[in-house]
């Protein structure tokens, strides 16, 4: 397959760096945009990333690169070098580093350390591909980082524009995503569009519900939601999000009109790499009824269209929504490219 679209001459095509589930790659293909060149690979966790390069060609997509981007870049970009023909075809490369070291997802914080070669392996890439635009997505906190400065700066010397805004990313899905995002551009200037309007996540989902399963709340989950009436009197017939857990602290609910907490990786499994299939319920009070989340819905929330296509595992797909770049924010993004 990528031997094809990089024959066809009139194909416009995309690369993505820290591939994940495919969230970028799938707002490429929306915006009209092939996919033909993936990097995934997590040393901790090498069976994940395994799954994840299925599920890129379950949807039709490159045949994904199993090695770090450090190591990638080490053997010279294989597929972006100059003789490769996707250098000067590529018209968008993506990349979204590990943001481990800049964890919290929060501007407060000074990062204490960083990893300056994934900086280093990622500007590599956008050197030897050199695609007519690149885009960037991390934590807000990135901003300040020594990485941050590096891919700056090596992006202005390479002749790129760069532009750069904290966006909330997930709140047309309901979810409150607070993502720096990177536009940078050799053909023009590429600024971030203004975000979409937040939308509702029980009417993102709401036609999925009938299809939801009845679950038994904990206790926690039920004190939660008699506190969140107690709280909104003038709303006692909104439904709520109900979280299961949240690190130790008490699950929080939220209303219809509030967005609910970001997706992460660590609710969808332990620390043992055990999946979670009971993340949150829906509470609904006419009813009294709770109903767990399918993954259908988490798909939604996440910015993902009912058209990708994935295995029925909380485990794989709830841990790739939880740190995927929204596919459907993302071909927004890619709308506004000069």
């Amino acid at each position: 397959m990528v031997k094809q679209a990089l024959e066809n001459l009139n194909m416009t095509v995309g690369w993505t760096l820290f591939t994940g589930i495919g969230g970028v790659d799938c707002g490429m293909q929306l915006a009209g945009i092939e996919p033909v060149l993936g990097v995934e690979c997590d040393p901790s966790d090498l069976e994940l990333s395994e799954k994840f390069k299925k599920i890129h060609e379950l949807n039709g997509w490159h045949g994904t690169r199993l090695q770090t981007v450090e190591d990638f870049a080490d053997w010279g970009c294989p597929g972006l070098s100059s003789d490769s023909r996707l250098a000067y075809k590529a018209r968008v490369g993506h990349f979204s580093p590990v943001c481990a070291d800049f964890s919290p997802a929060r501007r407060s914080a000074v990062p204490t350390h960083g990893n300056m070669d994934m900086a280093a392996a990622c500007m590599a890439a956008i050197e030897i591909g050199q695609p007519e635009n690149f885009s960037m997505e991390q934590v807000p906190l990135y901003e300040r980082s020594p990485e941050f400065a590096f891919i700056r700066d090596r992006a202005l010397v390479l002749g790129y524009t760069f532009n750069y805004k904290a966006l909330n990313i997930g709140a047309q899905f309901g979810q409150s995503r607070q993502r720096l995002i990177v536009t940078a551009s050799r053909v023009g200037e590429w600024r971030s569009p203004l975000p979409a309007p937040a939308r509702s996540w029980y009417d993102v989902i709401y036609d999925l519900i009938p299809a939801f399963d009845p679950i038994e709340p904990t206790a926690r989950q039920v004190e939660s939601v008699r506190l969140w009436y107690a709280k909104h009197p003038d709303q006692l017939d909104s439904p709520l999000f109900v979280e299961r857990l949240t690190s130790g602290k008490d699950p929080k609910s939220r209303g219809r009109c509030e967005l609910i907490p970001t997706m992460t990786k660590s609710k969808f499994r332990d620390g043992n790499k055990n999946g979670r299939s009971k993340v949150s319920c829906l509470y609904l009070p006419g009813d009294r009824a709770w109903l767990n989340f399918s993954l259908e819905a988490y798909a939604r929330l996440c910015g993902f269209p009912d058209t990708f296509r994935y295995p029925n595992d909380y485990n794989t797909v709830g841990s790739g929504f939880g740190y995927a770049v929204p596919p459907i924010f993302y071909a927004q993004l890619l709308a506004t490219m000069p």
